[in-house]
């Protein structure tokens, strides 16, 4: 099992550079900020609306027909705990979800490595820091008027290091410790990883800051986490199984979509930070319930894998 499946990765570099090149194009336009939104709600924000479904396939066996609703109560008390949290302790939310996102690109990206735990989640945190860690610094001044939104407060650069050093060493960092798991890698995962991480360096640099998260987000993390979700819920891989899986994720999904429609119509005018900084919000109360879960489905998958 690997998480960027081989037949789709071409094309996702492509098309990730061709949107990385529209960025560059018309970078001070909305048209990436709309760009970046479609990318999201089309793709990134449907990837977790299988949820209830990959639910039941865990633990229908264990409570029965009692699943379903132990689904609803534990996924929307995390999210009320989160929104909470936003709330009461928005720089300590803030933290933690960078932290849980991190751990959760890096578990998506490498979801196909067996072995010990601890080089594994330090590997997932690395990776996860890096992506997101990256384009916020290349583009600081877009992303620091987003966190003064999030964080109620405004953010500085008071630190002596320039960003870009931060980019390239964090670059640096996270090469040397995948040259460390080089035998549990293999050369041809090694070459596709760094191939990847040369491709996303690119995006970022290139595209603008909402833009080049959005490319990640939902070509490079949504896109494979929904084919793994694919394998795991029909154990096939086929154009039937796609549309059985986009039945399953279309109703949340237009729930989802529909809400965050509603506050652009109710909130008119908003500065564009203030959307992005409540789709942020929105995404990191669903990441919480959305990442134990898939930890679960990763691990059945593993074992199912290693039997």
């Amino acid at each position: 099992m690997v998480s960027l499946y081989p037949r789709v990765w071409r094309s996702v570099i492509g098309i990730s550079m061709l949107f990385a090149f529209i960025g560059l194009v018309v970078a001070n336009s909305t048209a990436t900020l709309y760009l970046a939104g479609l990318l999201i709600l089309l793709i990134g924000i449907p990837h977790g609306a299988a949820d209830h479904r990959l639910f039941q396939q865990l633990y229908t066996r264990t409570y029965g027909w009692r699943s379903l609703l132990l689904f609803y109560l534990g996924y929307l008390g995390l999210m009320g705990i989160v929104f909470l949290g936003w709330y009461l302790l928005p720089q300590f939310t803030l933290i933690a979800f960078l932290v849980l996102s991190a751990y959760h690109f890096g578990q998506g990206n490498f979801a196909y490595l067996v072995g010990r735990k601890l080089p594994l989640h330090v590997l997932y945190l690395l990776w996860g820091a890096w992506v997101i860690a990256t384009p916020i610094l290349l583009h600081f001044e877009e992303a620091q008027a987003v966190l003064s939104a999030l964080l109620s407060s405004d953010v500085q650069w008071t630190i002596d290091v320039t960003p870009r050093t931060l980019v390239y060493s964090s670059t640096a960092v996270i090469i040397g410790y995948l040259l460390l798991l080089l035998r549990k890698l293999g050369w041809k995962n090694f070459r596709r990883e760094l191939t990847s991480i040369a491709v996303l360096l690119s995006v970022f640099h290139l595209a603008p800051l909402f833009l080049g998260f959005a490319i990640y987000f939902a070509l490079w993390h949504a896109l494979p986490s929904a084919m793994d979700q694919i394998r795991f819920l029909f154990q096939d891989e086929n154009r039937q199984t796609a549309r059985r899986y986009v039945i399953v994720i279309l109703p949340f999904s237009a729930l989802a979509i529909l809400s965050i429609c509603a506050v652009f119509w109710l909130q008119p005018g908003v500065d564009w930070n203030a959307y992005w900084s409540w789709l942020f919000a929105c995404i990191a109360a669903l990441t919480l319930p959305h990442m134990l879960l898939l930890d679960r489905v990763y691990d059945r998958m593993l074992n199912q894998d290693l039997n």
